[in-house]
C-alpha cells in the first residue's frame, strides 16, 4: 500500500502559513489516538490539522488532495536529535552540539539551531514534523529546544526554547585519551578496574549532587530576595538554569543504558527530586517494573546492538 504520510503533512505545513486551507479526502487515516479510519479527509488551515474523521466537511476554497487508496498519519517527533546544530561531522565550523567545559546548564540550544541547514528538508521529506534537538558532551550539556521543522529562523522553527536539561550519567569509565595511545599500558586486575571505575563514578554523582544542592540554594535565595527578605544573591547564569531542575520542574534527559547505571539514576534523581527522563535506555527493558513505578520516560535507541551475548 502506498503511503501518504507525515512527508506530506511537514511539507503541508511548512506551506500552508499564509491562511491556505488544504483537504487530504479518500486516504485511509491513522489517527494514533483514536481507532483508524479507512476512508476520511484531513483538514489543514493555517499549517495545522483543524479536523479529521471519516464525513468532514471540506471548506469553500480547500485545495484538496486526492488519497484515495494511501494512508495518512500524523508527523513523527524525533525524540533526541543534534538536528539543527549540526551539518557535516567532519567539518568543526558546522557543528554546534558541545560547549567548552563539561558543566553548561546554561547552553541553549535553540540559539545554535541553523534554519537554514540542508537536512530539515531532508527529515521532513522523511516523515518527521518536530525534533528535540539537544546539545552533547561534558557532564550537563545543556538545555535542548522542542523545534518543528518548518521556518526561516530560529523563532520560527521554536516550539519551547527550554524544553529539557541534558546529562550524560558519569559511569565512572575513562574517557578516551589519544594521547595516551603510546603511553605503556596500565596493568590491572578487573576487580581493580571495576573498583577505580566505581569510584570514580561516586566522585563524579557527588559533583552533580553537589551542583542541584547549590542550584536549589541559589534559586531560593533568588526567591527570598524576590519577597524582599535578603538581599538578591550575585548573578549566576548556571545556578540559574539549574534552579528550575533542582525544584523538579524541568525535566532531566539522561544517557544511560546499562542496567547497574539506569537503576543508579533513578536512585540519583529520586534523592534529588528530579524529573528524570532515560535516554538511550539500551537496557531499560530489564528494569521495566522500576522504571514503571517511578514513572520514569525512556527514549530509546532503536539502531544499537545487544551489549550482552544473551540479549
Amino acid at each position: 500500500m502506498r503511503t501518504l504520510g507525515a512527508a506530506l503533512l511537514a511539507l503541508l505545513s511548512a506551506a500552508a502559513g499564509a491562511a491556505d486551507v488544504v483537504a487530504i479526502r479518500g486516504g485511509r487515516i491513522v489517527t494514533v489516538s483514536g481507532p483508524v479510519i479507512e476512508k476520511g479527509t484531513v483538514v489543514v488551515s493555517g499549517g495545522k490539522i483543524t479536523a479529521v474523521g471519516a464525513s468532514v466537511e471540506i471548506p469553500a476554497g480547500a485545495t484538496v488532495i486526492d488519497a484515495t487508496g494511501q494512508t495518512v498519519y500524523p508527523g513523527l517527533i524525533d525524540g533526541l536529535t543534534t538536528l539543527g546544530l549540526t551539518e557535516i561531522g567532519s567539518v568543526p565550523g558546522s557543528v554546534d552540539t558541545t560547549e567548552t567545559g563539561d558543566v553548561n546548564p546554561h547552553a541553549e540550544a535553540w540559539v545554535a539551531v541553523n534554519p537554514h541547514s540542508d537536512l530539515l528538508p531532508v527529515a521532513r521529506a522523511n516523515g518527521i514534523t518536530a525534533a528535540l534537538a539537544a546539545p552533547a558532551g561534558g557532564l550537563v550539556s545543556g538545555q535542548s529546544a522542542l523545534l518543528r521543522l518548518a521556518g526561516t529562523t530560529p523563532d520560527a522553527l521554536t516550539v519551547k526554547t527550554r524544553a529539557a536539561m541534558h546529562m550524560v550519567y558519569p559511569t565512572g569509565r575513562p574517557a578516551f585519551d589519544i594521547s595516551r595511545l603510546f603511553e605503556e599500558p596500565e596493568l590491572k586486575t578487573f576487580e581493580e578496574r571495576q573498583k577505580d571505575r566505581k569510584t570514580n563514578q561516586e566522585k563524579e554523582l557527588k559533583r552533580l549532587g553537589n551542583l542541584l544542592e547549590e542550584a536549589k540554594a541559589y534559586g531560593s535565595a533568588r526567591a527570598a530576595a524576590k519577597a524582599g527578605r535578603i538581599a538578591p544573591p550575585k548573578p549566576d547564569l548556571p545556578m540559574e538554569a539549574l534552579a528550575p531542575v533542582a525544584r523538579g520542574e524541568v525535566p532531566v534527559v539522561m544517557r544511560v543504558d546499562a542496567e547497574e547505571d539506569i537503576r543508579s539514576a533513578v536512585k540519583f534523581a529520586e534523592d534529588h527530586g528530579l524529573k528524570l527522563i532515560v535516554a538511550g535506555g539500551l537496557e531499560a527493558w530489564r528494569v521495566a517494573d522500576l522504571l514503571k513505578q517511578k514513572d520514569v520516560a525512556v527514549l530509546v535507541n532503536v539502531d544499537r546492538l545487544p551489549r550482552r551475548e544473551s540479549d
